[in-house]
C-alpha cells in the first residue's frame, strides 16, 4: 500500500465478461490492457469432455477451475499471474 502505479493489465473473468464490445470498450475507456481469461486454455482435457462446450462456460466456471487447481498453503503473487 501506497506506492500508485498505473494499472497495466485488468484480467477480466465471469459471466459478465463475456458481453459483446465489454473487453473493447474497457480497453479503450482506461487506456489498458485487457484480458479476457480462459481458464482452460493450459488444463489438459480428457477424451470424455467437450472442449468446444468448456470453452463457452469458462468465464462463468473459472473461479471454480482455479480454486480447484490449488494445493494447500499455495500463494499467487501478481509476477506469476502476469507470465500467464
Amino acid at each position: 500500500s501506497g506506492i500508485d502505479r498505473p494499472i497495466e493489465k485488468m484480467y477480466l473473468t465471469g459471466g459478465g465478461s463475456e458481453l459483446t464490445g465489454l473487453v473493447d470498450t474497457l480497453s479503450e475507456k482506461t487506456s489498458t490492457e485487457i484480458v479476457h481469461v480462459k481458464p482452460f486454455r493450459k488444463i489438459p482435457i480428457g477424451d470424455g469432455f467437450d472442449s468446444e462446450y468448456l470453452n463457452e462456460i469458462g468465464s462463468v466456471v473459472s473461479l471454480a477451475a482455479g480454486v480447484g487447481m490449488r494445493n494447500f498453503g499455495d500463494k499467487l503473487h501478481s509476477e506469476e499471474i502476469s507470465r500467464s
